[in-house]
């Protein structure tokens, strides 16, 4: 009832804004020409989200194979995004917080979905990805550019898809894996699966512990000594479930559980000298989704409910401080092929969000509703293909802007593929910015919603052969445009609160080249990457005439990372270089931190112990023991090494 009430009250406001959407809406006539006789049922179907495979594909991806992410180890996602993409992973340490500055831009402007559902806070509008192992993941994708007009609020640097897919008919799997490493490392996982015709289940569980106690050369003492970090313990534990039920061949339905708990203590920065600190955080996660797709059309119903609590304990000062936050989405959304060159995408989602922590003066709630439509046309060669799309929000705090996007694929000639988008984007006031202590006891009413535009346009090589050489690569240009930025700032009492201060212009250059060169059981690959970025303030407040058009800090404008790897009858030896530019620490640019280098190598052997598939490998970080910090006295690992082992064993369904 009240969300039934809530949309009349939405389309009520927000007729002109309705009719608008209506503008890219086909006529009905083009519906009813489809053929009505009869419904074609397809005998085997691949359930996907319609947006994100139907309607992003004038967007530049990243993709992490299976291989990549499951080579990484017991590592997080932070690791793995900071070695393998252009996102820009701000650590705070071993087992710290890491958030992504993508394109430029701030934490809270990446979107992070779980299949489709957003993982950034309620609270904070954050994901901290070192709390994301990446055990659990079968699928990474990065789509680069503002994605507000698909994926709402906070989709201006980019977006990470992490997706499990279904597999039906696979039988039963079973693998586990261990992993030591230095400083006390230690991470075991197990996963189960079993697949038959129309059911599909998978469990992982997983259990990591870390003493992080490594040394360092702090530069901020006297004499430049090398000492201990303490206080810096990770434990963790974790377990996802995915189930799906094909009820019919056009028909599924899945069922997701995500719990995990984190237990971690907040070492001390270089230039303290102690610290007591820790944090636990906790979280339940659930979802489902049931679908159905003809020739013609699909419909999808999901909703999902997560539950975070987070704790911060600090015996020094007698804090011990509480939050909670949860989420309730509810999602419809449909996709029609009007015909052999035209598909219809249409959908709505609620989004209740509740808070409560000890600085909001009490609980806080939250009401979003967003109307979202995109229009896909196709070429009769297939050469040509056009995205509109076009997404409206309304919270109880404001309105978002109406919010436009146009996106193009041209295939110039036979693999050369040009790429365009113009769209809008936004990112509307998380619980802290509006409800944190400061900003008055009912809130900071006046805050509005950060707004802005992006474009880019990229052209790349697509997969050639020549030979036994495969080349493939890329070029982007982006630029984008945020006003309202919302920063925080002390006043003249030095309280704290958010305020929409700054304008903000990013722009800059992303280029990858990837080969491989394949002669009898050897492979030789080569993947690169260079990106530059500049992100300056725009607009500034009276009094900081001084960080008039100087880079943001802790956005590097040079990054680069290269991955040489060599595969021989199931040995593999790879290497991966990463290069970090200089970072502002001071929002004059007056301090910064130096560029840093970072090598990787991994050796592994696959093999069989009767049915049981092994997987060995050896791995060694910070190969050159550079001595760097990501964030300003937040100090780094030197040289260190890990080593583990994965078992794993099938048993196919036996076929009639």
């Amino acid at each position: 009832m009240i969300v039934s009430n809530c949309l009349i009250s939405f389309m009520m406001k927000h007729f002109r804004s309705i009719l608008l959407v209506l503008f890219f809406f086909p006529s009905w006539e083009g519906i009813s020409q489809t053929e009505q006789d009869s419904v074609h049922y397809l005998a085997e179907v691949l359930i996907k989200s319609s947006r994100l495979q139907n309607f992003t594909s004038t967007h530049k991806f990243t993709s992490l194979d299976s291989m990549t992410i499951h080579g990484s180890g017991g590592n997080n996602l932070a690791d793995l995004l900071s070695h393998y993409t252009p996102i820009f992973v701000k650590s705070y340490g071993l087992g710290g917080l890491a958030t992504t500055s993508f394109r430029g831009t701030g934490a809270s402007h990446t979107a992070v979905l779980w299949n489709g559902f957003t993982l950034q806070s309620p609270a904070h509008g954050q994901t901290d990805l070192a709390l994301i192992p990446t055990f659990l993941l079968n699928q990474v994708e990065i789509q680069h550019g503002g994605s507000s007009a698909l994926f709402g609020s906070g989709a201006l640097g980019g977006v990470i898809h992490l997706n499990n897919p279904q597999s039906f008919d696979k039988g039963i799997s079973l693998s586990m894996k261990h992993q030591y490493g230095s400083y006390g490392q230690f991470f075991q996982g197990y996963q189960a699966g079993f697949s038959k015709q129309k059911f599909s289940s998978s469990i992982k569980v997983f259990h990591q512990f870390a003493e992080n106690d490594f040394s360092y050369i702090n530069d901020t003492q006297f004499g430049n000594p090398k000492v201990k970090q303490t206080n810096a313990k990770l434990f963790q534990y974790g377990l996802m479930q995915d189930n799906f039920w094909r009820i019919t061949p056009a028909q599924q339905l899945n069922f997701r559980l995500w719990y995990q708990f984190s237990d971690r203590e907040i070492p001390p920065t270089a230039v303290e000298a102690a610290s007591q600190a820790s944090q636990q955080d906790r979280s339940w996660r659930f979802s489902s989704e049931w679908s159905k797709r003809t020739v013609k059309w699909q419909l999808a119903v999901r909703t999902a409910f997560f539950n975070e609590n987070l704790v911060f304990i600090d015996p020094a000062i007698s804090l011990e401080s509480e939050s909670l936050t949860r989420s309730s989405i509810s999602e419809l959304e449909s996709e029609i092929n009007l015909n052999d060159h035209l598909a219809w995408n249409i959908g709505l989602n609620n989004t209740y969000s509740y808070g409560r922590a000890d600085n909001y003066n009490g609980s806080r709630s939250q009401n979003r509703i967003a109307a979202f439509s995109s229009l896909s046309w196709k070429s009769a060669d297939q050469k040509l293909t056009s995205v509109m799309s076009l997404r409206q929000e309304l919270s109880d705090s404001e309105t978002a802007p109406l919010v436009p996007s146009l996106g193009i694929n041209y295939y110039a000639v036979k693999y050369l593929l040009v790429q365009g988008n113009v769209s809008r984007t936004y990112r509307l006031p998380t619980f802290n910015d509006l409800y944190w202590i400061g900003a008055g006891a009912r809130g900071n009413s006046g805050l509005q919603s950060e707004r802005g535009w992006s474009q880019e346009i990229t052209v790349s090589l697509l997969h050639s052969q020549i030979g036994n050489l495969a080349v493939e690569g890329s070029v982007t240009g982006f630029n984008s445009n945020v006003s309202n930025w919302i920063l925080w700032s002390p006043d003249s009492t030095s309280i704290w609160s958010p305020q929409n201060l700054i304008t903000v212009h990013a722009r800059g250059l992303e280029s990858t080249l990837q080969t491989a060169w394949q002669w009898g059981e050897s492979k030789l690959g080569l993947k690169a990457g260079y990106n530059y970025v500049a992100s300056t303030n725009e607009k500034v407040k009276t009094g900081n005439e001084q960080t008039l058009h100087k880079q943001l800090i802790y956005v590097p404008k040079h990054q680069a990372n290269g991955h040489l790897s060599f595969v021989l009858k199931g040995y593999e030896i790879s290497y991966t270089h990463t290069f970090t530019g200089s970072r502002f620490t001071t929002t004059d640019n007056r301090s910064s931190l130096p560029s840093y280098q970072t090598g990787k190598i991994n050796l592994a052997k696959n093999f069989h112990l009767r049915k049981i598939r092994a997987h060995l490998h050896a791995q060694v970080d910070n190969l050159w023991d550079e001595n760097y910090q990501v964030i300003a006295f937040r100090p780094m690992p030197g040289r260190n090494y890990q080593i583990g082992l994965t078992l794993e064993f099938t048993k196919p369904n036996i076929k009639p």
